[in-house]
């Protein structure tokens, strides 16, 4: 609803002031047009109407009353995990999901538990047949037992690494499938004398080189890894 000014006063400016009558001064009141009355009017008995409240010129608190089921109605129908669309994976800081999500551990719910999550399985070409669901393939997502469950990816202990897509940084990667850790290729290079002594037992510049093979010692851990923190990967269904 624009804002209406009084009839008179200060005409060429649309923002003008509504001021009260005060004779003594010399300050004429304002006058109000009829859109003054019938615009708000009208504003009020909408929200009264919309919040499926019959108006009525006895009560004088509907208008309270519509907002607060208006704001009730909202809370209840959109809380925020509704914000997320059906599939959106988050990191968890926690032992179990947020509200509205799985983890992703390899568990087969039933579809008809989770009907959405299942409908949007089907469409992310994502699916695979439980025969062919492994460790190789076990960023995939199963159709279980093919009628009444289905099998969620398996995130634990894994990070998560954006598909190529034709990029070439990991050529020929196929969709949904685990990567084991790698290191890679280097070589080092390792400054070594050797000779056969002389008859002194000491290193003869001038004699025969023999074949030597040398072994660094062991360093390291079982792994290649960054710094990190554990999380838990969920699911919304």
């Amino acid at each position: 609803m624009k804002y209406i000014p009084p009839f008179n006063g200060d005409l060429s400016n649309p923002e003008r002031s509504w001021v009260n009558a005060d004779p003594a001064n010399g300050i004429e009141g304002s006058i109000p047009g009829a859109t003054a009355f019938e615009h708000p009017i009208r504003e009020i008995v909408k929200v009264i109407t919309d919040a499926g409240i019959e108006p009525d010129g006895g009560n004088l608190t509907q208008l309270s009353a519509a907002i607060s089921a208006m704001i009730a109605g909202a809370i209840g129908a959109i809380p925020p995990a509704d914000t997320l669309p059906v599939g959106a994976v988050l990191p968890a800081l926690g032992t179990t999901p947020f509200p509205g999500f799985l983890m992703l551990d390899a568990s087969m719910p039933l579809r008809a538990d989770y009907p959405g999550l299942w409908a949007y399985i089907q469409t992310s070409g994502n699916l695979i047949t439980e025969a062919n669901w492994n460790e190789a393939t076990s960023g995939s997502f199963s159709s279980g037992n093919g009628a009444t469950n289905f099998r969620l990816a398996d995130a634990r202990g894994v990070s998560l690494r954006g598909f190529d897509g034709g990029r070439g940084f990991d050529a020929g990667r196929v969709f949904g499938t685990y990567q084991a850790d790698e290191i890679k290729a280097h070589t080092h290079i390792t400054s070594i004398e050797a000779s056969v002594g002389g008859s002194s037992g000491r290193p003869s510049s001038g004699g025969p080189f023999g074949s030597i093979s040398a072994e660094t010692a062991s360093t390291g851990g079982p792994e290649n890894r960054v710094k990190n923190i554990t999380v838990n990967w969920c699911i919304k269904y």
